[in-house]
């Protein structure tokens, strides 16, 4: 399912392929009418980046979009966290904004979307930065 390598190397080829969201939701933000798609691309950003930990922490995780239950298993003492109003926000990012009827997210809500995206990539990535050797 993560492919080969030690954990830590596939750790970072999910955190890759989450800065590659983070980048496409930096583009689409800038077009109101594509809003929903940046929002979308943020809660990508998330999911992969949390993720990239349990890969690394060798923990398996379903096949979820739903930040919330990613989030519980990781150990709780990681110092990750992520607002529940956010969290709630980027999983219905995931599904609802994906189809017709569904109310876009405004201007505000996105940018907070994107900045928490933005957090917690470069939260992860520094997470994955081995200890230096003695």
């Amino acid at each position: 399912m993560y492919g080969g390598g030690n954990p830590r190397s596939r750790a970072a080829a999910w955190a890759d392929k989450a800065a590659g969201d983070l980048a496409a939701a930096e583009l689409l933000v800038r077009d109101p009418a594509l809003r929903w798609t940046a929002a979308f691309h943020a809660q990508q950003c998330i999911e992969k980046s949390l993720k990239a930990v349990l890969v690394a922490l060798d923990r398996p995780f379903p096949k979820s979009h739903d930040i919330r239950g990613l989030l519980l298993l990781l150990p709780d003492d990681l110092g990750l966290s992520i607002d529940r109003r956010i969290a709630a926000e980027l999983s219905e990012s995931a599904v609802a904004g994906r189809y017709p009827g569904t109310e876009d997210p405004d201007a505000n809500l996105t940018q907070e979307l994107l900045a928490e995206a933005r957090r917690v990539l470069l939260w992860v990535r520094a997470y994955l930065i081995p200890p230096a050797a003695p």
